[in-house]
């Protein structure tokens, strides 16, 4: 087989999309890329089109991995392999290639998130020296009853949120957790203040709110100060299930059990090559 390799920019974003649906379509989470969303993704997340790569094998579109950049960080945001093209070192090959260019590019590490349920990605990654740094859960419950309103909650701009995150490093939040994504989020996604804890709510009208992000000032009753703040913002905003995706640090699990979400069974591992 001869590989060959080109800038998802160059391939074309709608092309790109096309091919991540496709290495996606068996995919335990199911969703669909379009060139819209790709733009949104780079926009949030920081993706580098000229860094992501499209692998070619003979000539036909065989994978992709998306890349995002920040600082000597870059993050592989997405990999994905056709169908027709698994089980033929497709993956490796393609992520060895952008592990070569990050480091010509002078990046000191590489992270990512992967399903735990996934075991041939997560081996693939181990192959080509990934570790795991720690687990990232999701959540979903209703809100308890009989929740009261807080005089103190104050809607605040969502970069308070993000400036919030920053400052809390002990935490080294995921990429998607981490104060620079959060900063980039807009209406209609709200955030609020409470006692130095600070939330970032998606869809706050609809009957299922996600909790986007969530981060505590200081060193002093965090758990109690999370869960305050959360009960605050349910009061503000019945709706029948509130979500956390799985992103949330494991570590960081009393902040939302103890507001009475229950843990769901999607997770993913984050992991590190340095």
């Amino acid at each position: 087989m001869a590989f060959t390799f080109t800038p998802a920019g160059t391939f074309g974003l709608a092309a790109t999309a096309d091919l991540i649906n496709r290495g996606f379509a068996d995919y335990v989470v199911q969703f669909k890329m379009t060139e819209a969303t790709l733009w949104h993704a780079a926009r949030l997340d920081s993706i580098d089109f000229n860094a992501s790569c499209v692998a070619q094998v003979d000539g036909a579109p065989a994978g992709v991995v998306l890349i995002a950049r920040r600082g000597w960080t870059s993050r592989v945001a997405a990999m994905a392999v056709a169908p027709e093209f698994r089980r033929q070192r497709v993956g490796r090959v393609l992520m060895e290639h952008v592990l070569g260019e990050a480091k010509q590019r002078g990046e000191r590490a590489m992270v990512l998130e992967v399903l735990t349920s996934n075991a041939p990605a997560v081996r693939l990654y181990e192959s080509v020296g990934f570790t795991k740094v720690r687990r990232l859960t999701s959540y979903a419950g209703p809100a308890p009853a009989g929740l009261a309103l807080e005089s103190g909650l104050t809607e605040v701009d969502l970069r308070a949120v993000a400036a919030a995150l920053i400052r809390e490093q002990a935490v080294n939040w995921p990429w998607q957790l981490s104060g620079e994504t959060i900063a980039m989020l807009t209406p209609p996604t709200v955030a609020y203040e409470l006692d130095g804890a600070w939330v970032a709510l998606v869809n706050p009208a609809g009957p299922a709110i996600t909790i986007r992000a969530l981060a505590v000032d200081g060193p002093d009753r965090r758990t109690e100060r999370a869960v305050r703040l959360l009960h605050a913002v349910m009061a503000r905003h019945p709706a029948t299930k509130w979500c956390v995706s799985a992103i949330w640090p494991e570590d960081l699990e009393p902040w939302l059990t103890g507001a009475g979400l229950a843990r769901d069974a999607l997770s993913q591992w984050q992991m590190v090559r340095a």
